[in-house]
Parts: structure tokens; sequence; C-alpha cells
């Protein structure tokens, strides 16, 4: 357990250190920063789920002897990691929420933060387990995941605006996990809030528009 949550605490220390009550600031910069470092929480979800593949791919030797004596189904076995893992995850996404939410004074609610969070990290795990199960070798699955999640970062809604994204690529951008989770923690972040309604940018037509 303590590999699980230091990662998430040395992440927490470095958001509480660099971007101390910037969540309520209502400067265009400092909003930008808050739309960009809550995008990076979602990147850290997925790319810390990386460490259950190790696990999973030592375990395979064992799994296929079980399975073969018929103690259980390869659906039972994954099931329990996923429970296993959920449990886990319900305390240290609840420390990390907790460390960076007050700290860097992020504005809606702390139990959506919380709860969008947990969903997020619990889809890397997920995604984890899937590659580690499909992959030949563990070095396969280390470069699939990371890979994916990358992927899904230049869909997310971050790096392109999603009416800029061209039409050949539209479809992916509905089927990446990051555009759901950014997509909600802006709104809870944003959403009728004083920093929500701060003309900080400028569109095509000349005219101020929101961070939203």
């Amino acid at each position: 357990m303590a590999f699980r949550v230091g990662d998430k605490m040395f992440m927490a220390i470095i958001a509480m250190t660099r971007y101390w009550g910037i969540g309520d600031n209502m400067d265009a910069q400092s909003i930008q920063s808050v739309s960009a470092v809550l995008y990076f929480f979602f990147g850290l979800c997925a790319y810390s789920a990386a460490a259950l593949v190790p696990s999973l791919a030592m375990e395979r030797p064992l799994l296929f002897r079980e399975r073969a004596d018929g103690c259980y189904r390869a659906v039972t076995y994954y099931f329990a990691k996923f429970v296993e893992e959920a449990v886990l995850c319900v305390f240290t996404s609840f420390i990390f929420s907790l460390c960076v939410f007050f700290s860097m004074s992020l504005q809606g609610s702390f139990i959506i933060f919380w709860s969008i969070y947990f969903l997020t990290t619990m889809v890397g795990i997920v995604l984890a387990l899937g590659f580690a199960a499909v992959a030949p070798t563990m070095e396969a699955a280390n470069l699939w995941l990371p890979t994916y999640v990358t992927s899904n970062m230049f869909f997310g809604g971050l790096f392109i605006l999603f009416d800029k994204i061209p039409d050949g690529w539209q479809w992916y951008s509905w089927i990446s996990f990051l555009r759901y989770s950014w997509g909600s923690f802006m709104i809870n972040q944003f959403k009728d809030e004083s920093t929500g309604a701060s003309n900080v940018f400028v569109d095509d037509e000349g005219r101020q528009v929101t961070i939203l």
C-alpha cells in the first residue's frame, strides 16, 4: 500500500506548494493554470495505474494453474482484483483530493471533486488490468498503456478545443475518458462561480468568452 499512497502524496505536495490558493484568483493566468492542473490530475490517474501491470503479469502463471484446477473463472479473478483496488482507491483518492482541493482553494463541491477523481482513477485501474490481461508480455503492457492514455490526452479538450478537432478525428474525442473527467472537473470548478464568469479569452469573432 505504501507505494500506492506514496506517488499520490508526492504529487499532492507538489500541487499544494506550487498552486497554493490559486483556485479563487480572478486573473486570466490563474484561471488558465487551474484548468491545466486539473487536466494533469487526470493524466496522473491513468499513468499511476501502470503500477498494477507487473503484479497481474507476475500472477498470470498462478492464474492459469488455478483456472485449470477449476478453482475459479477468469472473470472471478478480474472482479476480485477490481474490488481490491477499488477499496484501496477510496482512501488514496480521498487523501489526494483532501490535500489539493482545500490547499488550492478550488471552487465547487469537494464531494463531486473527490467522486470524479475516484472514478477516473478506477478507469485507469481498469485500463491497466485490461492491458496487462491481453498483452503477451509485461513490457508490451507497459508500452501500450501509456501510449493509449497519451492518445486520450490529445483529445481531452485542453490541447485543442473540441470544435477545432479535424472532422476525421472527432469520433476519437467522444471515446476519450479524459474528455468527461476534465469536463466534469471544469464545470464543478467554474460553473456558477465568479472565476467562471470572468471573460478571459477572445473568440474568432472578437467576443470575450469565459473559460468554460
